[in-house]
């Protein structure tokens, strides 16, 4: 396992985050030990962009081995299956499919630290954080799935 991390924040990126490339070995009666929360982007009561969100990890799930991933983590791809935009019920699906070897690319959000004392913001010093309200509006995902994947059987626990 291992994960590899990429700064995409710059002038006029509108994003402030990492990207996160990791490399799982999942064995085939192991779980990857992950609850998603989906979430739907609306502007003018259109739905704009899907997210998943990595809203858990499991107790002794492979995921859970894998320190590099947190509650928060925007789901990209996986294997070269873009996630970002899909349904959630197909990104669901898409998860349970993938067995061996697992190629996942996330994101990160980065918040700029805001220094009391002066009024100044630290630029160097950032940190992540978990997925929170913003100012947009967003559509939680109906179902919110832990995924189990033991002895080739799916069992869903939904939270």
């Amino acid at each position: 396992m291992g994960s590899t991390a990429f700064d995409v924040s710059g002038p006029g990126s509108g994003n402030n985050c990492e990207i996160y490339i990791s490399d799982i070995h999942k064995p085939d009666n192991d779980t990857l030990g992950l609850a998603l929360e989906g979430t739907i982007d609306t502007e003018n009561d259109k739905e704009t962009d899907a997210h998943h969100y990595i809203r858990t990890l499991l107790s002794g799930g492979v995921i859970d081995i894998e320190v590099t991933l947190k509650p928060g983590d925007e789901l990209l791809e996986i294997n070269n299956q873009v996630l970002y935009g899909k349904n959630h019920m197909y990104v669901i699906e898409i998860l349970k499919l993938f067995k061996h070897q697992i190629k996942l690319v996330r994101a990160r959000r980065k918040v700029q630290q805001f220094n009391e004392i002066n009024g100044e913001v630290n630029r160097k010093s950032t940190r992540p954080t978990s997925f929170d309200k913003s100012t947009e509006i967003v559509h939680k995902a109906k179902s919110m799935e832990t995924l189990h994947l033991t002895n080739n059987t799916l069992s869903r626990t939904t939270t």
